[in-house]
Formats: structure tokens, C-alpha cells, sequence
């Protein structure tokens, strides 16, 4: 058996930082099944890693909660990436 048949797999779901976060991520995780989990945060983007199962699942209620999302991604280097690359582009 494969590992990832056991854990499952993870996706990485890059926010926007909105005021209303902290209050989003607290509802997320009582209110539902999902269990999401910050693992990267910075002034203007944070990282969220869900199991791949709840990603549209959690999509959904940042989009009733007006959290804008940017991307997803399968890893946590691709998420990283991909904020680094937005913001040399913003301000260039």
C-alpha cells in the first residue's frame, strides 16, 4: 500500500491576507470537516494546506467569506514560487 493511499493527498491553496482571516479559518475548522492548516503566512498572501478531497470544498466558503484566492497547487515549493514570482511582477 502506498502512503498516500493512507494520509491522502494535500493541496496548497495560496489567500489573499484579509482583515476577516482569522475569523474564516476558525469557522473552517469547527464548523466543517475540513481541516486546514496555515502553513505559510506573509503581509499580503497566506498559504493553506487541505486535504485534496475539501479543496472545492474550501473554495467555496473563502468565496462566501470574500477571501480572494490566487492559486492552488499540489506543493508547498510550487505555492511559494509562485507568491515570490507574483510579487517580482507587481513591482517591477
Amino acid at each position: 500500500m502506498v502512503v498516500k493511499q493512507k494520509i491522502g493527498r494535500k493541496r496548497y491553496i495560496i489567500l489573499y491576507e484579509t482583515p476577516g482571516f482569522n475569523g474564516f479559518l476558525r469557522h473552517v475548522n469547527t464548523k466543517s470537516d475540513i481541516n486546514a492548516k496555515v502553513v505559510y503566512r506573509d503581509t499580503k498572501f497566506i498559504i493553506l494546506r487541505v486535504p485534496h478531497r475539501f479543496r472545492d470544498k474550501l473554495l467555496f466558503l473563502a468565496k462566501e467569506h470574500n477571501i480572494l484566492t490566487l492559486k492552488t497547487t499540489g506543493t508547498i515549493k510550487k505555492a511559494k514560487n509562485l507568491i515570490k514570482n507574483y510579487e517580482n511582477l507587481k513591482y517591477n
